[in-house]
């Protein structure tokens, strides 16, 4: 089937996908780069390859018509719909509190995610869930329609062809691979797998068998997938297998659905990368990866997703330290690597090579709440997959004695607050817009009482839709504002003495004992004024924070997150920031496009406050030691033009008089940008900012 033979066919698939699915319009498109397709669909949209990459059994047309609808069966058949209430007993499972309504969850936080965060391997537990639900709604598809039996058979065979030979995998990864190859209807009984691994493989046929009944859910892959997880740590992940061999059997009356709550057996010890092989099994290629969706989704709402993310947080809160994935602790020998320093109150130093130790190809994912974002190689014109891994962590708390930032700047500006507040409350009685044809209203609306009246000459029954009402305009905006928390925000600004001298006090004198203050001690000034005023206008606002210490350990620090109502445990997060280290701006506003296209709002607006010049330890082409700063201008830019391109308003604001160069370079024709002539001017820009959304 051509190209062009596709590409007029996918109005008609988008329309097809909506009906199946319930979902609004989505758009379809073609992608010819395979790790797009493997970074899974967005909210808005599907991606499919625009090559098949090997022999697919069926015409291509049935094969693309397939594809498109296992994704929508995700949604008719609820993979998107598990709730932890309907989950009796995994609580004691997991070692997650049992406490189902009153439980602490983050933002964006799905009940999935809350049950994934307490399993000791995020990563393998999320695959298996995939490959367990997928086989659930594969199942419920061919009862529910025939028709796709015979293209699901022959696809699932071709499927089965290409996978790798199971003699050459760790323990672990055969695994997985045992699961995959099950849930595409290979028949596991009948295999031979070594004596070691007898006991996960019959969990798993059991698990298979138990999810193709005709009445299971949602709960039950979760609950398989827990159960499953449990018996795949006990495996060593270790190169090395038993080399006596059983047959797996049928299904065993012993392993029935359900978990009994055991306290948490001890991992077995995993060396160096090979922890992590056991997730990278091949995914189908007519499947979609769910974890790309599930990760951002709130327990109310629908499955999110962007296009560039991939979202693993880590273990749950209060479980033991466990070995990280990385290869940034442990060299591949498994010798200690000295480790990063901490930052001081306001330290800039360089991470010499005894510090700092660059990633080698493709990161992992670390623990915590992790991303991994691509990264624009303009000597290459591609991207590099997988290249950037940002940190998201909510900033901590200070308690101070006496008045923290928030009071203190509310108390400065509390005029131009005054205003903005008095502007926002008569908005809401002058923003209204006319409705016509209403049941009840101020007015009448002539046209529609003529032919009411009209009717009822005629004998036909009038509408009673005879009114004008005036219904208020609601607000519907959204910001993210992200600010600049490497350690050149240390520095003080310029202080103009009363004979028109112009002192600078070192960065590493305390601000007791020096008038002038730090850029950061601005941006908090500036963060301050938004969180007001914004309380003042009801608009939606995130704030955040970012720094770097070389691609693996990109910073991205909450101060209020878009869907937090502004609070005292809020506010008082702006008293504990300190400077960090480096300045890799892309992957940070990737991270922040992502978070600001979850929203549901008509105007979305993206800010980066910053002095423009990005610089990072490896930010730089593959093979070059040093920083590249055309390198680190062209991902810069990329990035913003993708959020721009995602249908944000991006705007970029210089608060460095000196790097004004690097602020017009690093923004595209889509992207708007504002130098400050001081950084001194930036509160008052918050201020006359917030005045402008309500004009």
């Amino acid at each position: 089937m051509s190209t062009r033979s596709l590409e007029q066919m996918l109005p008609t698939w988008e329309w097809v996908f909506s009906a199946l699915s319930g979902e609004p319009a989505t758009r379809i498109s073609l992608v010819e780069n395979e790790d797009q397709v493997a970074v899974g669909d967005a909210k808005d949209r599907i991606r499919l390859p625009h090559e098949l990459p090997y022999e697919i059994g069926i015409p291509a047309f049935d094969w693309y018509r397939l594809a498109l609808v296992h994704r929508a069966a995700h949604y008719e058949f609820g993979t998107f719909s598990f709730h932890l209430a309907s989950l009796d007993g995994v609580l004691d499972v997991v070692g997650a509190d049992d406490d189902v309504d009153g439980r602490e969850q983050h933002e964006g936080e799905s009940d999935l995610e809350y049950v994934l965060a307490h399993l000791s391997e995020r990563r393998v537990a999320e695959r298996i869930f995939t490959d367990l639900e997928d086989l659930r709604i594969e199942r419920a598809l061919t009862r529910l329609y025939g028709g796709f039996r015979e293209h699901l058979d022959a696809v699932q065979h071709a499927e089965l062809q290409e996978r790798e030979e199971l003699e050459s995998m760790p323990p672990r990864r055969m695994a997985m691979e045992l699961l995959c190859r099950r849930s595409l209807n290979w028949d596991l009984a009948a295999a031979r797998v070594p004596a070691d691994l007898a006991p996960m493989a019959r969990t798993v046929d059991a698990a298979c068998a138990d999810l193709a009944r005709y009445d299971a859910t949602v709960t039950d892959s979760v609950l398989w997938m827990v159960r499953s997880h449990r018996a795949l740590m006990r495996l060593p992940s270790l190169s090395k297998v038993s080399t006596s061999f059983e047959t797996v059997g049928p299904p065993s009356a012993a392993v029935q659905p359900g978990l009994d709550p055991l306290a948490w057996e001890p991992r077995v010890q995993l060396e160096g990368q090979e922890v992590l092989e056991a997730s990278e099994v091949l995914l189908p290629r007519y499947r979609d990866g769910l974890g790309f969706r599930h990760s951002a989704q709130t327990t109310t709402g629908r499955m999110e997703s962007a296009s560039i993310f991939r979202f693993i947080p880590g273990s749950g809160d209060g479980r033991p330290d466990e070995p990280s994935v990385e290869l940034t602790a442990r060299g591949e020998s498994g010798e200690e690597r000295p480790q990063l320093p901490e930052p001081g109150e306001h330290e800039h130093y360089e991470l010499v090579d005894h510090h700092y130790h660059p990633p080698v190809g493709r990161l992992r994912f670390g623990g915590g709440r992790s991303f991994l974002y691509p990264e624009w190689d303009h000597t290459r014109r591609e991207y590099r997959a997988g290249w950037c891994r940002v940190r998201e962590r909510m900033a901590a708390t200070e308690d101070r004695n006496g008045d923290g930032i928030y009071r203190h700047v509310v108390r400065q500006y509390q005029g131009e607050l005054s205003r903005l507040r008095k502007r926002a409350e008569r908005l809401v009685h002058q923003g209204r817009k006319t409705v016509r044809r209403t049941k009840w209203g101020d007015d009448v609306d002539l046209d529609a009482a003529v032919e009411a009246a009209t009717d009822l000459i005629a004998g036909l029954p009038p509408s009673p839709n005879v009114h004008i009402s005036r219904e208020p305009i609601e607000r519907d905006v959204a910001l993210v504002v992200l600010f600049d928390l490497s350690s050149s925000t240390a520095e003080r600004v310029p202080m103009t003495g009363p004979d028109g001298t112009v002192e600078v006090v070192p960065s590493d004198v305390p601000l007791a004992m020096g008038s002038s203050k730090r850029i950061l001690d601005i941006e908090l000034e500036s963060m301050a004024l938004l969180m007001a005023a914004f309380a003042a206008t009801g608009d939606q606002l995130g704030v955040y924070g970012f720094s770097s210490s070389g691609r693996g350990d990109v910073q991205f620090v909450v101060l209020k997150d878009l869907a937090e109502r502004l609070a005292s445990r809020v506010t008082r997060r702006l008293d504990g920031i300190k400077p960090i280290h480096s300045t890799r701006i892309g992957p940070a506003v990737r991270h922040a496009t992502r978070k600001l296209q979850k929203v549901e709002a008509s105007t979305r607006l993206l800010f980066l406050v910053c002095d423009g010049r990005p610089y990072d330890l490896d930010y730089a082409p593959d093979g070059e030691e040093l920083p590249d700063i055309a390198y680190a201008i062209a991902d810069t830019r990329r990035a913003l033009d993708e959020a721009a391109e995602g249908g944000l308003h991006v705007k970029v604001l210089g608060i460095d008089h000196n790097e004004q160069h690097f602020v017009r370079e690093i923004c595209g024709p889509r992207v708007g940008h504002e130098l400050l002539p001081s950084v001194e001017l930036l509160p008052q820009r918050m201020v006359s900012f917030s005045r402008d959304l309500l004009y």
